[in-house]
């Protein structure tokens, strides 16, 4: 989604973007009543203004047509009465696609999707608030999302669909609301704030014409938007000067600043023209070099900028945020007395050399990086190159390449990759320091104060090799793997190259360092850069074959059972990051040796074949086909009793989204035709036929058999239940099924007051049974039973 500014319903409807997302390493939603009524009394007062307001328009005294008249009249209104809320920051990740990451704003726009779910729940039609599901959701994920915490996560879902499903507001009172929520400082805002904006509706009488009210919200509350990927932010705004609308570009402005400082007006003037014909003859697909010589401006104010020490990381932050805004390279200088022609002469000869060195065909510059810096993180290459050249102008063309390749393979750190303003910071002031202390060989920097988001503990273990031997043939290999697949595959393991060292099992060498990275290729990465979820699906399962490799995601539930912590079979990327790194733990180091010797196709050695794992691993129970998201909940077993295992197919744990492991092992192996009801019955439908049974479809019932399975520390046990659907059960076959069968039946009503039989403990798990084990029981059991059942009722 390109910069520039937007209505509430164009940023969140964009169909470039599939989600909004609200990352980790942003802070809390934490506004308070205060603000959250200030902002309301603006677009409310606003909102009264224009509806007071009609225009009469006419053209040399004649009305106007309708059409043309009410355009004219929608444009005004727009101009005159929107509510601007300010800018918001956002990023994109090449790994997400769709997603747009954001970094600034979040309060605000927050806040005014909270008035906006308001307003569509406030109509009593359902219409509408199927109407807000269709516009601000994307496969059932509303398209502003929380993910500085899973429990945020969860929560907002929760809470915007009992929004949307519920005519009571009061969230905290239902069933789907977690105790972990209340100490959640986002979960927490967000339902006192909705509750103020609810009563702030009310009170103002806001909805007395909800129609045009919720025009105005989604039309007329408009951000400037900033996507800090795009080259945009590298570029200067042209400025608009007289009344004759002629254009004059940011870097005449700044020519004229420059040159009055300047001792050498005339010498100066004519190296400012050079530097013009330089970028003309790199203007590329450009009509002129304004472009490419406004983005060399801009990158000498940068590197002016995070190399002076007197400034914080924070308003270092700030300033490259503005570069957008008119007059910001200006108003630099203006501040900046060493920021003059000298400064750019030597950061043009810096980027002259870089110019005429390999470093588009050597992968660490990308093509066009003149004319059109097209990311954010390209910044973080282009001014550290830039940088080094000019701390070592007799650099040579090794010793370039060296840098540009590490500068390159760092902007794939999580951190870095999330936040590149700040990368670029860190990557100038680190290599500030370095030249400072005369080191020139990222190999060689020893420096404690140096950032580990620009030298990480992975570069520090390959520094190791390269003092050793071989350094040409090391960096041969690991300059592959950072190029490889258009650094698609070094966007996966996300910069840490020395996970392939780990992973290898023969002495270390370049080879067997190639050899490793090849087979890694092939057994992990091409599977997970495919989109089809069966193979993924299948990946998960034959890494099962080595052993337990699940890892905990920090979340937990306790609405189907007693407290169990949720885990998962590597959901994403950042799951697939724990695991490559889990070497570094000794208490996961077991899990990334699964990796290891699946990776170099080892025959397995995990022989325990009747335990969960290997349930979940054998495709006859297809528990990944039920695991949409890979997440299960799990309790270690005590006093002989196996794992307690409970599947979900989404993040979160409710009753029709979750599935015992034991129930699910039964619906495979349960031959008469059945359904799953909830997430531990499983249902027979059956019918009377010759003193047997013929099982039927749930559309045409007659009778149901339920079998319960329930989960207990104690000992788990398994219950039935025996019913019809439309006619009563004569109390005569009570007595007949206790009569006829071997088990102790009883009866029970349910709310509609049809009676049904039960059997409250058909089967008890004994010590050493498994879910599967049970299940076969189960499985025998209940075929005899059904023929018993039906000479009975016969």
């Amino acid at each position: 989604m390109k910069t520039g500014r937007y209505n509430i319903k164009q940023l969140l409807t964009n169909p470039e973007v599939e989600q909004i997302i609200i990352p980790e390493i942003q802070r809390d939603y934490v506004w308070k009543k205060q603000n959250v009524l200030g902002l309301l009394k603006s677009i409310c007062d606003h909102y009264t203004q224009k509806k007071a307001l009609s225009l009469d328009i006419k053209c040399n005294g004649k009305e106007l047509p309708e059409n043309i008249h009410n355009y004219l009249t929608d444009e005004y209104l727009r101009i005159r009465f929107n509510t601007h809320v300010g800018f918001i920051y956002a990023y994109h990740d090449p790994t997400y696609s769709g997603k747009l990451f954001l970094i600034d704003g979040q309060q605000r726009i927050t806040t005014i999707s909270l008035l906006l779910l308001a307003v569509y729940c406030k109509d009593s039609d359902q219409d509408s608030k199927d109407a807000y599901r269709k516009e601000y959701f994307k496969n059932s994920l509303p398209k502003l999302d929380y993910k500085v915490r899973e429990t945020a996560h969860d929560f907002i879902v929760s809470f915007i669909d009992f929004a949307l499903s519920h005519e009571n507001t009061n969230f905290k009172q239902s069933s789907e609301y977690y105790d972990i929520y209340s100490k959640d400082v986002t979960a927490n805002s967000i339902l006192e704030n909705y509750q103020t904006i609810l009563k702030f509706i009310e009170d103002n009488q806001i909805l007395e014409n909800r129609k045009n009210f919720l025009d105005y919200l989604e039309n007329y509350i408009e951000f400037n938007y900033f996507d800090t990927n795009l080259s945009e932010q590298g570029e200067r705004l042209y400025l608009y000067m007289n009344s004759r609308g002629e254009e004059l570009s940011e870097q005449e402005n700044v020519k004229a600043l420059l040159i009055e400082k300047s001792s050498q007006k005339l010498a100066d003037s004519e190296l400012w023209e050079n530097w013009q014909n330089f970028f003309w003859a790199k203007r590329g697909q450009n009509p002129n070099a304004d472009k490419g010589f406004e983005s060399f401006l801009v990158m000498s104010a940068i590197i002016h900028l995070c190399t002076q020490t007197e400034k914080s990381s924070s308003d270092k932050e700030k300033y490259i945020k503005s570069l957008i805004e008119s007059n910001f390279i200006r108003t630099y200088i203006e501040d900046s007395s060493s920021f003059d022609i000298s400064w750019l002469k030597s950061i043009f000869q810096a980027i002259e050399k870089l110019a005429s060195r390999n470093g588009i065909s050597d992968g660490y510059l990308r093509a066009g990086w003149i004319e059109n810096i097209k990311y954010m993180i390209d910044y973080v290459t282009i001014l550290g190159c830039t940088y080094y050249l000019m701390l070592y102008p007799d650099a040579i063309e090794l010793e370039v390449k060296r840098i540009g390749m590490h500068l390159k393979n760092i902007c794939f750190y999580s951190n870095n990759s999330k936040n590149p303003i700040n990368a670029i910071i860190v990557s100038l002031e680190s290599l500030k320091k370095m030249g400072d202390s005369k080191v020139r060989d990222i190999a060689d920097c020893k420096l404690p104060e140096i950032s580990i988001n620009f030298i990480s503990d992975s570069d520090k273990e390959i520094a190791q090799l390269y003092k050793q031997n071989q350094r040409i043939d090391w960096e041969k290999v690991f300059w592959n793997v950072i190029n490889y697949n258009e650094n698609h595959f070094n966007s996966f393991i996300q910069g840490n190259l020395s996970i392939l060292l780990h992973l290898c099992v023969k002495e270390l060498s370049p080879n067997e360092l190639e050899n490793t990275f090849k087979l890694f290729v092939d057994r992990i990465y091409q599977i997970e850069k495919d989109d089809d979820w069966t193979k993924k699906n299948e990946l998960r399962r034959k890494l099962l074959e080595y052993g337990d490799y699940s890892l905990p995601d920090g979340g937990g539930s306790a609405s189907l059972a007693p407290w169990m912590e949720r885990w998962n079979f590597i959901e994403d990327g950042d799951d697939w990051m724990s695991l490559f790194t889990a070497w570094k733990n000794q208490d996961t180091e077991n899990k990334f040796n699964i990796l290891k010797k699946y990776v170099n196709n080892e025959p397995t050695d995990f022989t325990n074949k009747h335990d969960w794992i290997s349930f979940l691993r054998n495709p006859k129970y297809e528990c990944f086909g039920f695991m949409k998201q890979r997440k299960f909940l799990w309790w270690e077993g005590e006093n002989g009793l196996s794992p307690h295992v409970i599947l979900l197919s989404g993040h979160q744990a409710s009753e029709f989204s979750s599935r015992e492991l034991a129930i699910q092992i039964l619906d495979k192996l349960l031959k008469p035709a059945h359904w799953i009801w909830n997430y531990n019955t499983c249902v027979i439908d059956f019918k009377l036929h010759d003193n047997s049974y013929v099982t039927i479809k749930p559309d045409d019932m007659k009778y149901y058999l339920d079998i319960v399975y329930h989960w207990s520390e104690e000992k788990p046990f398994w219950g039935l239940r025996l019913g019809h659907r439309t006619d009563e059960l004569g109390i005569d076959i009570l007595n007949k099924l206790n009569s006829n069968t071997k088990y102790k039946w009883s009866c029970s009503e349910e709310e509609n007051n049809k009676r049904k039989f039960i059997v409250e403990r058909f089967y008890e798990n004994n010590k050493g049974d498994t879910d599967e084990t049970a299940a076969q029981e189960i499985q025998s059991k209940v075929e005899k039973l059904l023929e018993e059942i039906c000479t009975t009722l016969g």
